[in-house]
């Protein structure tokens, strides 16, 4: 297990595994237009439409080559954390 998300805005937890590829070939499934694989230089970071996932990706990155630990958590920027911001209406 890589990571644990809390989204409370949406009353999501997230959890997130890192694996393989079992073989080389992959295609988009039915709740995907399509699929591609990046270096890590050439994600396109603008076009990534969830904070969870760039959290997941940078916790990928700094895990790479290492035993993965304790899950990662949502980082201190994420200012919702585990709670609705006062007055969000949850």
């Amino acid at each position: 297990m890589l990571a644990v998300y809390s989204i409370a805005r949406l009353g999501q937890v997230q959890v997130i595994f890192r694996a393989g590829l079992a073989e080389p070939g992959f295609a988009a499934g039915p709740e995907s237009l399509e699929v591609k694989l990046f270096d890590w230089d050439e994600i396109p970071w603008e076009e990534i439409a969830f904070p969870s996932v760039r959290w997941a990706l940078h916790r990928w990155r700094a895990m790479e080559g290492l035993p993965l630990g304790l899950p990662a958590m949502n980082p201190p920027e994420d200012l919702r954390g585990t709670r609705p911001l006062p007055g969000a209406g949850l």
